[in-house]
């Protein structure tokens, strides 16, 4: 986890720079999720502003993933969750880019409901985004994108 995060954040740091910047942290509550919060701290660390956006309860995090948001919630980093489209848009408009860590290679079900929107919001931003694994649009059982982003690497 801590060396994913890490990855992700040196390639955001190399695209588009930390210092000064604003970025919105989107993330589930598995270990894609807690990749996500590893790169918010990372951020945060080194002068750039993180703003991490739950999709579902904080509850729901276990293991590593779970000591990552113990970790982050101790630090000055807003958390939020993410509860309708208008604070999805918000959350997005006042960034600089964004981090996608909502699902990763070990979605197996159809995306819906605040998910589905979040990641249609996202793709549809033209912001920057940086996806931990591969973008959450991707449907890895059907081998299709919900959404196709306009372009993506993976690390």
């Amino acid at each position: 986890m801590e060396n994913a995060g890490q990855a992700v954040y040196f390639v955001i740091l190399k695209e588009v720079g930390i210092k000064n910047k604003s970025f919105a942290v989107f993330c589930g509550t598995g270990n894609n999720g807690g990749d996500g919060l590893v790169v918010a701290r990372k951020i945060h660390s080194n002068g750039g502003e993180a703003k991490v956006f739950l999709l579902d309860d904080e509850t729901k995090f276990k293991g590593i993933a779970k000591r990552n948001f113990e970790i982050v919630s101790k630090m000055p980093i807003e958390i939020s969750k993410i509860s309708s489209n208008e604070s999805i848009r918000a959350a997005i408009h006042n960034s600089d880019a964004i981090v996608d860590a909502i699902f990763g290679t070990g979605l197996i079900r159809e995306v819906s409901g605040i998910y589905k929107d979040v990641i249609q919001v996202i793709n549809e931003s033209k912001k920057a985004v940086f996806s931990v694994d591969i973008p959450s649009s991707y449907i890895g059982y059907t081998f299709h994108f919900l959404f196709m982003p306009e372009m993506f690497g993976i690390i």
